[in-house]
């Protein structure tokens, strides 16, 4: 009867692979992998269909960073980064879903914004304006081992502010020195 139970659990420590797979997230993920994972994802399909555009776009960059260490999560947390962000959307509505739902909506800059506390954790991060072709691969490039890029969003190059007239300019064009000068001649 020994021998039956020492055979069967060695059956099923050799199944506990299937009942217990390593996460997929733990690791690093090669290059080729992660550009694979991310053209056969279904979320991903704005992303390809905006492939059509030859303007530069501004890519918004979501990891999941459940398995990072502490000390490269707080690496990643620049100064001035935003790690209260997902606490401060959790304050405001109770419901998880809806909180990571206005998160992955919130505008974010080049230092990022994270959402803890639950998982998967997340850090968005911008990215710089590039070509379409070039997006996934500085995505997968960004971070180590143990984060996974998730999702990518896309925004067009935002307008440069015109510049603002220097004063020289300001008097020529004011309205008030042209009946000053009409009356002085």
């Amino acid at each position: 009867m020994r021998a039956l139970l020492a055979i069967g659990a060695l059956g099923t420590l050799s199944g506990c692979d299937l009942l217990f797979p390593e996460d997929w997230r733990l690791g690093e993920e090669p290059l080729q992998q992660c550009l694979n994972r991310l053209n056969s994802d279904i979320d991903m399909l704005d992303f390809r269909e905006a492939a059509d555009t030859s303007e530069p776009l501004v890519p918004t960059f979501t990891y999941d960073i459940t398995l990072l260490s502490f000390e490269d999560k707080q690496a990643l947390i620049l100064p001035g980064a935003d790690e209260t962000l997902g606490a401060r959307l959790m304050k405001s509505t109770n419901e998880i879903s809806t909180a990571k739902a206005q998160f992955m909506q919130w505008p974010v800059d080049e230092k990022g914004a994270f959402f803890f506390g639950v998982k998967p954790a997340l850090f968005r991060v911008r990215g710089e304006p590039q070509n379409h072709s070039e997006i996934l691969t500085t995505g997968c490039e960004r971070l180590g081992a143990n984060a996974r890029l998730i999702s990518v969003s896309l925004a067009a190059v935002p307008a440069e502010p015109e510049p603002e007239p220097d004063e020289t300019d300001r008097a020529a064009s004011d309205p008030a020195n042209d009946q000053l000068n009409e009356n002085t001649q």
